[in-house]
């Protein structure tokens, strides 16, 4: 068993379509801090970038696997099934296993500590989610069948199991993987983890 700890990552600017140099050196920033305060713990990292090959920034980071995919092309997907749909790439790629431990986190985030990611390897015999349920819209609600995406753990065959089906534009991201989990996964297995101890940089309101 092996734990794979994933960075998604979109460089251009989703407002504009054009790259941002800006955006680039927040991702490498951010990259680089989460992965100051986990070197001590066994995991393998990598970021998946969703506009094309090219070089980039993120070319530039140590000790990290980098993969480039095509996602934000297709206009038809919302953001989830985007990042699902990157995520299950550097799966593929990397030939993880059934039980295997994937960590995934936004790019942009970055942790305050590590207690998130040595909470999940103290109990991941015990459990195969780690999940924070919580209302994403407001972050001050607990909802069963809402989530936090910006950082989670999953077993690699819960995660395989999800369809891009799953994702619609009509369905938040959120919702559609919460319920998913709920529906998959026996209770007794999916640990709702009440702090993530990280936050989006220079943003006060987004630390969970």
């Amino acid at each position: 068993m092996k734990y794979h700890f994933i960075f998604t990552a979109s460089i251009i600017d989703e407002q504009t379509g054009i790259p941002h140099i800006k955006r680039d050196l927040v991702y490498a920033g951010c990259i680089r801090d989460t992965m100051s305060k986990l070197s001590h713990l066994p995991i393998t990292f990598y970021v998946v970038e969703n506009n094309g090959v090219r070089e980039t920034l993120l070319d530039t980071l140590e000790n990290i696997h980098v993969v480039y995919t095509d996602s934000n092309a297709e206009t038809g997907w919302n953001m989830g099934k985007k990042e699902f749909y990157d995520i299950q790439q550097v799966a593929k790629k990397f030939h993880f296993a059934d039980e295997d431990i994937v960590f995934k986190i936004t790019g942009r985030y970055t942790i305050e500590r590590p207690s998130f990611m040595e909470r999940v390897m103290d109990y991941e015999e015990h459990a195969d989610v780690f999940l924070k349920f919580y209302s994403f819209m407001d972050l001050s609600t607990y909802k069963k069948n809402d989530c936090i995406l910006g950082l989670y753990a999953v077993r690699y065959n819960v995660l395989k199991g999800l369809t891009t089906e799953e994702w619609t534009m009509e369905t938040f991201a959120e919702i559609a993987f919460a319920t998913y989990v709920r529906k998959v996964v026996d209770e007794r297995r999916i640990m709702e983890v009440p702090f993530l101890d990280m936050y989006f940089r220079g943003n006060p309101k987004m630390h969970m």
